[in-house]
C-alpha cells in the first residue's frame, strides 16, 4: 500500500508502525492498535492510514462492548440459508441495517448483537426464530 511523501514528492511503500492509543465514544474510553507510516527515503511521517486504524477501533470497540463482529455475521449467512429479509424480520431492523451490519458499515445494537451470536451459536434458536 503506497503512500504519498509531501516531502519527496512521491508515492513509497511506507515504514509502518503500530503504536497505542484511544479514543472516546460516548464519554466512554477504548483502547486501540494505531498504525502510521514512515518515509523511507527522508523519514518524514506519512498521513496516518484512516481505514487500518478504523478497522482497529471498531475491533476495540466490539471487543469491549461485547458486540459481535463483520466475520461472525458472515459466518452466520454461511451457516444458514438466510436473507437480510429474514434477519431483519428477527431484529425488527431494515433489510438495509443488516446489510450494513454484514458489510461493516454499520453495528448492531447490544441487543441486535446478542440475537446475532445466539443464532450464531445455537441452531435449534434460530430454527424457532424462522417458524
Amino acid at each position: 500500500m503506497k503512500m504519498y511523501c509531501n516531502k519527496c514528492k512521491m508515492e513509497v511503500e511506507p515504514v509502518m508502525e503500530t503504536f497505542n492509543s484511544e479514543f472516546y465514544t460516548n464519554d466512554k474510553k477504548y483502547k486501540y492498535r494505531a498504525f502510521r507510516g514512515y518515509c523511507p527515503e527522508c523519514d518524514s511521517l506519512l498521513e496516518e492510514d484512516p481505514h487500518m486504524n478504523l478497522q482497529s477501533k471498531d475491533k476495540a470497540y466490539r471487543k469491549a462492548e461485547g458486540i459481535i463482529t463483520v466475520k461472525q455475521i458472515n459466518e452466520i449467512y454461511n451457516m444458514y440459508d438466510v436473507t437480510d429479509e429474514k434477519l431483519a424480520d428477527v431484529l425488527g431492523c431494515t433489510c438495509e441495517d443488516v446489510t450494513n451490519f454484514r458489510i461493516g458499515q454499520d453495528i448492531p445494537t447490544k441487543e441486535e448483537s446478542d440475537i446475532l451470536t445466539k443464532i450464531l451459536e445455537d441452531q435449534t434458536y434460530f430454527k424457532s426464530l424462522m417458524q
